[in-house]
């Protein structure tokens, strides 16, 4: 048998393999299950194309090429399953991040915070009902009633654009939270330029008395500042759309997220879909597509 043979014997058995792993991963993943016998079908198919490609001229060295073809494609095909399915799931979780809508309620319990917020930082006296806090508030009988009247007016205020871009993400309806972003920004930037950033201890307890905000406090002094009048430099819509780039990284980070996630779980879901009668339906491929392929049995 000449390398001629050899090679018209492969690429017949390959054509057939890629075909036999496409038929066989497309009828796992729509029904969901791994039929066994397809895989013979699928390495007795492998054998026929290599019989085809060797121009019949068989003995048991195309047997072994056909099933080595055999093992490839049905492994190819059970990978290919396995990739679709985590595909589908990463495609999950991205929509499902980007349809999330909170209720005004949501937005309004934001505005709400920084009110308060801001009323305790400048000394007033914030009188939460039923003996509660910031930390528990979250509906509307959670705040004092002035409180929440401020932002319902506020929330008003808002135009129809600004509406859907809060209830898609609440927290950028706090204007500290976005300067918490720019703050981000410009302690790397000092960092990297070898500049000392003097990080606050986040392991000290924060109470009312001693709280201007969460995110503030969060910061050193000088970045917070900076980053404060950065954000109060920027026009209302400057503001949207400093707001709108965030967003949009967000969403690509997620994006990135899911991908990595597919990245690492491919391999280690591929090995788990095997179990025995998984291997024994390959050595029955495998078995298919020498008999076939070696001439011992006729196609």
């Amino acid at each position: 048998m000449d390398t001629r043979t050899l090679l018209g014997g492969t690429i017949g058995g390959a054509t057939a393999g890629v075909i036999g792993a496409l038929v066989w991963a497309g009828i796992a993943y729509s029904l969901n299950v791994e039929i066994g016998w397809i895989a013979i079908l699928v390495g007795a198919g492998v054998g026929f194309g290599v019989v085809i490609g060797a121009k019949d001229v068989c003995d048991s060295r195309t047997g072994v090429l056909a099933a080595a073809i055999a093992i490839l494609s049905v492994c190819g095909g059970k990978y290919l399953v396995v990739d679709w399915h985590i595909d589908d799931f990463s495609r999950t979780i991205n929509e499902g991040f980007a349809e999330i809508q909170w209720d005004k309620n949501d937005v309004l319990s934001v505005i709400a915070d920084q009110i308060a917020f801001d009323r305790i930082v400048s000394g007033k006296n914030v009188r939460w009902p039923n003996g509660g806090s910031w930390e528990d508030a979250y509906e509307r009988n959670d705040y004092p009633k002035d409180i929440w009247k401020a932002s319902q007016d506020q929330y008003r205020q808002f135009t129809d654009e600004e509406v859907e871009l809060f209830r898609s993400f609440p927290a950028f309806a706090n204007s500290d939270y976005c300067v918490a972003q720019i703050a981000d920004d410009i302690a790397i930037e000092w960092e990297e330029s070898g500049m000392e950033v003097d990080w606050p201890d986040l392991n000290l307890d924060i109470d009312e008395e001693d709280l201007s905000m969460p995110y503030e406090k969060a910061f050193p002094r000088d970045v917070w500042s900076q980053a404060n009048v950065q954000w109060k430099d920027m026009s209302s819509g400057e503001q949207d759309d400093f707001r709108q780039n965030e967003i949009e990284e967000y969403r690509k980070m997620i994006s990135e997220i899911g991908a990595q996630f597919a990245g690492s779980a491919q391999s280690s879901a591929f090995w788990a879909s095997w179990g025995v009668f998984d291997i024994l339906f390959l050595v029955f491929a495998c078995g298919a597509a020498f008999k076939v392929g070696s001439g011992l049995e006729t196609a």
